[in-house]
C-alpha cells in the first residue's frame, strides 16, 4: 500500500469532505494506475514507490526552503501548480499573423507603462505573485543606494516579464485539433520550470511521475530532459 506524507493524507481527506474539485487531481497524483496486460513488458512503468518518492521529494525541498507547513499549504501549492501546468496559454491557439500582432501589442504596452512608472518613480513593495512570495524572489534594483532591498524595481520586472512573454509567444508550438503531445510536453516544461524556480532543481523524476499520473504518458528521464532543454521558455 502506498505510504504518503501525513500532510498529503490530510489534504485528500479535507478536499473530499468539502467536495473540492481539486480532489480529482490529487487522487490521480496519489493512486497509481493499474498495469494492463497489453502494455509493453519491456518498459518500467511508475509504481507506488514512484508516487511516494514524488511527494516525499517535494516535502523535503519545501522543508529546506523553510516554507509554511501550516494547514498543509505546501500540498495545496503543489496541487494547484500541477493543475495550472495543464492549462495552455491562449497564444498557442493563435495563427502566426495574430501572434505577431500580439507581440507588437505587448512590446508597445510594456514600453508605455515603463515610461509612466519611470517618470513617477514608482516601485512596489508587496510581492507580485504567490510564487514570488513563496520563494522570496526579488528583481535586482537598478540603483541599490536609492532603493531598499525589500523593494521590487517594477520597471525592470515589467521589461523582463514582457520580453519573456514575447519569447514564449514566438517559440511556442501551434496547437490544433490534430496536434499530438503538445499538451503533455507543455506540462512537463511548466512543472520542471516551477520546480527549478522554487527549489533550484528541475526534479525530473517528480515531473516524470506527475506526467504519468495526469496524462498516462510513460517517458524516460533522458527524454524529458531533452524536451525541457529544447524549450526556449527556460
Amino acid at each position: 500500500m502506498i505510504k504518503l506524507p501525513k500532510h498529503v493524507e490530510e489534504t485528500i481527506e479535507a478536499l473530499e469532505k468539502t467536495k473540492d474539485p481539486r480532489s480529482q487531481t490529487i487522487v490521480s497524483l496519489t493512486q497509481p494506475r493499474q498495469i494492463e496486460e497489453s502494455w509493453d513488458k519491456k518498459k518500467d512503468y511508475p509504481v507506488e514507490q514512484n508516487y511516494e518518492a514524488m511527494w516525499v521529494t517535494i516535502e523535503r525541498h519545501e522543508r529546506r526552503n523553510g516554507n509554511d507547513f501550516a494547514n498543509n499549504q505546501w500540498v495545496l501549492d503543489f496541487l494547484d501548480d500541477v493543475i495550472d501546468a495543464q492549462e495552455l496559454p491562449k497564444y498557442m491557439y493563435l495563427k502566426n499573423e495574430d501572434r505577431v500582432e500580439l507581440m507588437v501589442k505587448v512590446n508597445a504596452l510594456a514600453a508605455e507603462l515603463s515610461d509612466i512608472f519611470s517618470v513617477n518613480k514608482i516601485c512596489i513593495n508587496p510581492r507580485l505573485k504567490k510564487a514570488l512570495d513563496r520563494n522570496d524572489l526579488r528583481t535586482r534594483p537598478t540603483d541599490s543606494d536609492a532603493q531598499s532591498l525589500d523593494e521590487i524595481d517594477i520597471v525592470a520586472a515589467l521589461n523582463f516579464h514582457s520580453q519573456c512573454l514575447i519569447k514564449n509567444i514566438s517559440s511556442a508550438e501551434f496547437l490544433t485539433k490534430k496536434s499530438k503531445g503538445i499538451e503533455y510536453r507543455s506540462f512537463l516544461r511548466a512543472l520542471a520550470r516551477r520546480n527549478e524556480f522554487l527549489y533550484g532543481r528541475k526534479l525530473l523524476e517528480v515531473v516524470s511521475t506527475a506526467g504519468w499520473a495526469i496524462f498516462g504518458e510513460n517517458t524516460s528521464i533522458s527524454t524529458i530532459s531533452n524536451i525541457v532543454s529544447r524549450s526556449q521558455e527556460f
